[in-house]
């Protein structure tokens, strides 16, 4: 691995980790709970923790802490995740926030954690909002930033980040229905040239 790859795969491990470990003790919930719940194995979570490394796949680790699919991506590349559970006693910042029942007598993490998800997916069903085209720069990259998260996972990190930097471009810009191809030629895909042409499709779609 070249040198600032390794260097932007260290620190996206460091910020990950920091979240995570603020994140556990928000819970009141320990990194053995969890991986004995099933959603990371231990390993790898103490890998994550200690800022060593960053699994592959992140959704079991979203699921496993309440976060909003792409919270744990979002949170590795700079961004803050996105709770959609909330322990017991706390106030709620966002709509659409669940309470977990926890801590249980039983010890049980999965049982608390599924139970909150089950009372998320009866809520009534916001339409995803698209990528914000000409507002405040900041909202947009965080938004494209959010949008992104779950759809880059498995491309290497420098490639993520260039997709993210020519679609935070073209919404200040004010690009509407941007042609993928166009989009594809600034970001320069090399051998994920079907990946980014599928992702920029979808992008483009999401304007109105």
């Amino acid at each position: 691995m070249a040198t600032d790859d390794l260097q932007r795969a260290n620190l996206r491990a460091e910020r990950l980790g920091r979240e995570v470990r603020t994140r556990l003790a928000e819970l009141q919930v320990s990194g053995r709970t969890l991986s004995e719940a099933g959603y990371i194995p231990r390993g790898n979570l103490q890998r994550l923790t200690s800022g060593t490394s960053v699994p592959r796949d992140l959704t079991g680790l979203d699921r496993g802490l309440g976060w909003e699919p792409g919270s744990a991506e979002m949170a590795g590349a700079g961004g803050r995740p996105k709770p959609a559970l909330v322990p017991r006693g706390q106030s709620r910042t966002a709509p659409g926030q669940v309470e977990i029942d926890w801590p249980r007598p039983d010890g049980d993490w999965r049982t608390a954690i599924e139970e909150a998800w089950e009372r998320h997916a009866t809520l009534p069903s916001e339409t995803e909002p698209s990528v914000l085209i000409g507002g405040n720069p900041g909202t947009v990259e965080q938004d494209v930033r959010a949008w992104l998260a779950p759809r880059v996972q498995g491309l290497p990190v420098w490639l993520a980040e260039r997709i993210q930097t020519v679609l935070t471009e073209a919404s200040q810009q004010g690009e509407r229905r941007p042609d993928p191809l166009v989009l594809a030629d600034r970001i320069i895909p090399l051998n994920h040239s079907r990946e980014i042409l599928a992702l920029l499709i979808d992008w483009s779609r999401a304007h109105p």
